[in-house]
């Protein structure tokens, strides 16, 4: 990804609909891994942390709050807040076998050639009992401008990304989808996007009115996400944990 569009998500994550309602929805799936270990876990790491703003509100989750990031320019910003961040290659990561109680990975896979490889790294370094806790953008009909912009090298579908954590010695425990109250108007939007010229790079913040709609209707979806998710949706996610430790 351009080291440009950093700063540009660092300018608007704040009150930008799609990051605060994915945060809200994602932070969720990761308080609950927390609490079934007894409410704070030793070692946390998310993979991919950006600018820092999820691995921020995970410092109360766990003692050990460690960010992995390779982009100079995110690990900048990310550090500017304080934030404990290793540069490193998501498919090898800083850290001994078995040492990692929850590994997030949200909206990272998508970014690597091998994503095999990496989901492979995730398993070597979780616990026993640990969880792997991944999102990833849907379906390859979706592909756009966009993709190419945050430089994608796939879409998922739920069963193409069952199938490289189980290829990686992972076992699913819960999938689905989500971002799916707003799919038909994405939806809408991707296809005729194909034929008009491709839009400006920069992210920019809608009306605030309609800011705020969006974030709503994002954050609605958080009962169903923790209850396995929906059958469709622009995003999938899944929770997974080595196979045969249970």
């Amino acid at each position: 990804m351009e080291p440009e569009l950093f700063s540009e998500m660092a300018a608007v994550e704040g009150a930008h609909w799609w990051f605060l309602g994915r945060g809200v929805v994602v932070r969720s799936l990761v308080e609950r891994e927390c609490a079934r270990r007894g409410g704070r876990v030793r070692r946390l790491v998310d993979v991919g942390s950006g600018t820092g703003a999820l691995l921020a509100s995970f410092r109360t989750l766990a003692d050990e709050a460690t960010g992995v990031e390779l982009d100079e320019t995110a690990l900048g910003l990310s550090r500017g807040r304080g934030l404990d961040v290793r540069q490193a290659p998501a498919d090898q990561l800083p850290f001994p076998d078995r040492s990692v109680d929850i590994v997030t990975a949200f909206d990272v896979l998508e970014h690597l050639s091998d994503d095999l490889g990496a989901a492979q790294e995730f398993r070597r370094v979780l616990e026993p009992d640990g969880a792997l806790l991944v999102t990833v953008p849907a379906y390859p009909f979706l592909w756009s401008e966009h993709d190419v912009a945050h430089a994608h090298f796939r879409r998922y579908t739920r069963g193409t990304l069952t199938q490289v954590l189980q290829a990686a010695g992972l076992e699913i425990r819960q999938s689905g989808y989500f971002m799916t109250l707003l799919f038909p108007l994405a939806l809408v939007q991707r296809l005729t996007a194909r034929f008009r010229p491709p839009p400006a790079r920069v992210l920019s913040m809608p009306p605030r009115r309609l800011n705020t709609l969006l974030l709503r209707t994002l954050m609605a979806e958080r009962p169903r996400v923790l209850a396995g998710g929906f059958p469709f949706g622009l995003s999938v996610f899944a929770i997974a944990g080595p196979a045969g430790a249970r």
